[in-house]
């Protein structure tokens, strides 16, 4: 009995610990401070198990004789685990949001159609050509999105997410190009990028052959993520994207004509780059220069975020569609668990997908690399959504 409980308290202080570092992860706080708050929990643990093992197994007292306050640690490892199990399960079996129309998608293996690893150079790189990392195995997927307030003159509008580049050399530049030229081959006529182009400014020359080569009629539109902020230079960055004809909405907010209507376009790079957005009680610009426009002049209200955690602000200012990154989906999913670390104040519960809160739909893309090029059973996502109406509903039911 006593080994089960000292196993049972040791993944509830693992789940624990793992939580707290999520929701860390997801806030504005210094590498130095959070390399910090990791060493504390790495000793604690340690400590923790010693412990738990010396009392449990090696004593003659058992765990009884531990006392009071690990007792109650205990506890709360043990109730830990029984919630973290029930939201698992919530996570498991919740249904397919019902704005999701339809979805497909297709594995390319970059190494069969390049015809060699695009590896970099760097420590990073020797975990590249290992069996098990599916980091090169590129998912292209496909996902029809019914939105309640789009009018039929935008039906069938495409949108193309990148996101979480992580340009850090590990990851070779053959990569990258190959993912703009599948890029090309969607005909999207959109293009968004949600942050963290680059962890190192020493790639800087990645960027005219990659995104510089992303084109779209209707524009390529980006924001930044705390990697691009770390990297200490978001101005040469922003610079060097705009000359290459992409449009920046990072904590701004402006409109953009289409043949189906105008589009607002807004990004937030909230907690890390401030500020977010101004925008009035009506959700009507404030900023930038703008006119004043109503919640009806606008065929589709459309947020760049780097983090899904700005799905409150974003419900609040009423957009129709969020397209946010930084989660990379987890990078790491266990069978019948899924995802464990996920740098987010929301844990795993949009770690990537579709997900629909009212009137407001959020996609959050599992991204295209990470700083660490590591990826087990959650594929690097290129991903193209096709808008429709709500009138369009019954005719995708039928169609199934």
């Amino acid at each position: 009995m006593h080994l089960i409980v000292v196993g049972l308290a040791i993944l509830g202080h693992g789940m624990l610990w793992i939580g707290i570092l999520n929701r860390l992860h997801a806030r504005a706080i210094a590498l130095s401070v959070l390399g910090c708050i990791e060493l504390f929990i790495i000793a604690w643990t340690a400590i923790f198990c010693w412990l738990l093992f010396s009392y449990g197994i090696n004593s003659n007292f058992g765990i009884e004789a531990l006392p009071f306050p690990l007792k109650l640690y205990i506890s709360l490892t043990l109730a830990i685990l029984v919630l973290g199990a029930g939201h698992l399960a919530w996570l498991r079996t919740r249904p397919a949001p019902s704005c999701l129309l339809a979805a497909s998608g297709h594995c390319v293996d970059v190494v069969d159609q390049l015809g060699f690893i695009p590896t970099g150079s760097g420590l990073g790189s020797l975990l590249t050509s290992a069996s098990w990392n599916e980091c090169f195995k590129l998912e292209i997927t496909h996902k029809t999105l019914r939105l309640p307030r789009l009018p039929e003159t935008m039906s069938g509008f495409r949108i193309v997410q990148w996101s979480d580049m992580h340009f850090t050399g590990s990851i070779g530049r053959e990569y990258f190009e190959f993912v703009a030229e599948e890029t090309r081959r969607l005909a999207p006529h959109m293009i968004v990028i949600t942050g963290d182009f680059h962890n190192t400014w020493e790639c800087r020359d990645w960027f005219k052959t990659t995104v510089g080569n992303l084109k779209a009629p209707e524009g390529v539109y980006f924001i930044l993520g705390n990697h691009d902020l770390r990297s200490g230079q978001c101005n040469l960055l922003r610079s060097l994207l705009q000359s290459f004809g992409l449009i920046y909405v990072g904590g701004k907010a402006l409109s953009h004509q289409t043949a189906g209507g105008r589009i607002l376009l807004a990004g937030n790079e909230l907690p890390w780059i401030k500020p977010a957005p101004v925008l009035d009680s009506e959700s009507s610009i404030i900023a930038m220069g703008e006119a004043e426009f109503g919640r009806t002049a606008y065929a589709l209200r459309l947020l760049l975020s780097h983090s899904p955690d700005q799905i409150a602000w974003a419900r609040r200012h009423k957009f129709d569609l969020i397209l946010a990154g930084h989660t990379h989906g987890g990078q790491i999913c266990l069978p019948l668990i899924g995802p464990i670390l996920c740098p987010s104040s929301y844990g795993t519960r949009f770690a990537g997908g579709v997900f629909e809160l009212g009137d407001s739909i959020m996609h959050v893309t599992r991204g295209l690399s990470g700083g660490e090029p590591i990826r087990f059973r959650c594929l690097p996502e290129l991903a193209c959504l096709e808008l429709r109406t709500t009138s369009e509903t019954e005719l995708y039911k039928r169609s199934r």
